[in-house]
């Protein structure tokens, strides 16, 4: 068995870490928050081109063209008569016939070019536009906090996952050895006729099923531990162990009103929809500005070879000019445009007072939570005690003869339940307490479990 467990050891690789260490790699490798980053530098870089569309545009353009004859005409002059100076005139003779071939291009063309066009007025719908795509990197930048936060949620439940399926299979295994131990002297005493057939059955039946709940609770243990290779980028078949237990958790008097003015406050789904309907103002502005015109300055530099006289020399020639655009007429389209965003401006507010208010519920909704989860932790810490003590009791009674073994087994089975309501209750206030931070915005690697004393500060 020493040899099996040791190639075991040497097949399957380990992985030991603490909290902070697996919220670190789980960070690190998370696909959400990647996608997040990707999707921010992908409107950081709109962003950059919608300021560019402010500035001037330069194009610079050369061209080479070469042809097998230059373009021209052929210009044939018939053969003429000539008349003598004498009156009446004679004629003296006749011109030779001529055909000329006149030139208007040679075999090489080159042409070059350098135009610069800059924006004066579009009624702002350039500068809209820009603030709308900073209105949007804004908003990725938020996004990507939030997929953090969440992101760290996810590391704290799979790690409150672990710590209750290992105390759990310890309690399963504790309960099932237990009932073993039981079993055996039950045998006995029913072996001895002290016992009827009854009893030995029905502790048989509690057996099985301490040995159906530890294998629950190894199933349990080896699903957590999947859980948390795949957060934190490991191979799934890694066998990663964490060396820490629950964390402590203070949570002090908590100020409902401050909590919820903290949370609205510093909400990142409050940010992007306060920024979703700056941006559906600036859209409105935008389609506003179509009733302007479009004025842009334009200037060009040419230059040509051969030159106008078809000589080997450049010719240059330079354009300025201001470009006037105006729509008079677009079918209504206008006018609908701008009816369609304001509605849009409605819906963006509407929007961000929804998500104040289910914010706020939420928060609420935490608060309360964790009350429920702190009163049910010191409840069931409480019930264990009193279950362990009347285990101890009744194995006292029933050594003794004044109990039977159902009210043993009764008395096994409520302090295995006790254990695991504990257990449960620890792991649900780690939960609710980090839950309730998320919903306040503030869930932060550095200071997960710090105290809610410290948020409202």
């Amino acid at each position: 068995m020493k040899i099996l467990f040791i190639f075991y050891l040497i097949s399957v690789s380990l992985t030991v870490l603490d909290i902070q260490e697996f919220i670190r790699m789980s960070l690190e490798n998370s696909h959400e928050i990647r996608c997040a980053e990707l999707d921010s530098d992908i409107a950081g870089n709109t962003e950059a081109a919608a300021f560019g569309n402010m500035l001037p545009v330069i194009r610079a353009n050369f061209n080479y063209t070469k042809i097998d004859r230059p373009f021209g005409t052929l210009l044939s002059v018939p053969s003429l008569p000539v008349f003598s100076a004498q009156n009446p005139s004679q004629i003296i003779g006749i011109t030779p016939a001529i055909d000329t071939f006149i030139a208007f291009s040679k075999e090489d063309f080159k042409t070059a070019s350098i135009s610069l066009i800059q924006p004066v007025f579009w009624g702002g719908k350039i500068y809209n536009n820009y603030r709308i795509s900073s209105l949007l990197r804004e908003s990725a930048d938020e996004y990507v906090k939030i997929t953090r936060q969440n992101t760290l949620l996810e590391c704290v439940a799979a790690c409150s996952e672990y710590f209750r399926a290992k105390e759990l299979l310890l309690s399963a295994q504790n309960y099932e050895q237990a009932i073993k131990s039981h079993l055996k002297d039950v045998e006995n005493l029913y072996r001895n006729g002290v016992l009827i057939e009854n009893d030995f059955q029905k502790t048989k039946i509690h057996h099985e099923n301490a040995l159906l709940a530890l294998l629950a609770a190894e199933n349990a243990l080896i699903l957590s531990k999947i859980n948390l290779c795949r957060l934190a980028g490991l191979e799934m078949t890694t066998e990663i162990f964490l060396d820490d237990s629950f964390p402590d958790i203070y949570i002090g008097k908590l100020d409902e009103n401050i909590l919820v003015e903290t949370g609205l406050a510093k909400r990142g789904e409050l940010s992007i929809a306060q920024l979703n309907l700056s941006a559906a103002v600036k859209r409105k502005d935008i389609s506003l500005a179509r009733f302007f015109p479009d004025v842009n300055f334009f200037a060009s530099l040419r230059a040509s070879n051969p030159d106008f006289e078809l000589e080997n020399e450049w010719e240059t020639g330079w354009i300025l000019g201001i470009d006037f655009n105006l729509s008079i007429f677009e079918g209504f389209g206008r006018a609908a445009q701008v009816g369609a965003s304001s509605s849009s401006v409605a819906m963006a507010r509407e929007n961000l007072l929804s998500a104040r208010e289910i914010v706020e519920f939420e928060i609420r909704k935490n608060i309360l939570e964790l009350e429920l989860a702190e009163k049910k932790l010191k409840t069931s810490s409480e019930k264990l005690a009193s279950a362990e003590e009347y285990l101890l009791l009744s194995q006292l009674r029933f050594d003794n003869g004044v109990i039977t073994n159902s009210e043993l087994l009764d008395a096994y089975l409520l302090k295995s339940e006790a254990q695991t309501d504990f257990i449960s209750a620890k792991a649900d206030l780690v939960l609710c307490f980090v839950e309730l931070k998320r919903s306040l915005g503030v869930l932060d690697s550095t200071g997960i479990f710090s105290p809610l004393t410290e948020v409202a500060n």
